[in-house]
């Protein structure tokens, strides 16, 4: 498999080119900028699927370091959000982002945004403070 494909600023490029001096200025070479959502977040899972087989043995602060920080204004999925992700809402710090993980991977993914509720420590006062800003997918 031969994937070219960058990911930036929630834009996908891709193409044959090959980021090279040659390819820029003597290949006929083709460059795609792709702006949807779907389509980056198909690359970032294949990107990140692929990021652990390369790496299964890093640990998580490396795995951490190399996640795709959260796009200003977009909600966070709290069924996939790493724990950087989770910290970046107001009031989670690391305790609470790591019995988010925790329940999810206990008891499945969340069905509703409601349901973060259920994690010890957050209640009904420190939900309507992130509740615009999360989703569940």
């Amino acid at each position: 498999m031969h994937i070219k494909a960058l990911m930036a600023d929630d834009v996908v490029l891709t193409g044959i080119y090959n980021y090279s001096a040659n390819a820029t200025y003597y290949s006929d070479e083709n460059f795609f900028i792709i702006r949807d959502e779907d389509v980056l977040d198909a690359h970032l899972v294949k990107f990140n699927r692929l990021w652990m087989q390369h790496y299964p043995g890093a640990t998580p602060e490396v795995q951490e370091e190399h996640e795709r920080a959260p796009p200003i204004g977009e909600k966070i999925n709290i069924n996939t959000a790493g724990k950087g992700w989770l910290m970046s809402l107001t009031g989670i710090g690391e305790t609470l982002a790591d019995r988010i993980i925790s329940y999810r991977d206990t008891h499945g993914p969340f069905k509703s945004i409601e349901e973060i509720m259920k994690v010890d420590g957050i209640g009904e006062g420190m939900f309507n403070n992130i509740k615009d800003k999360i989703a569940v997918e």
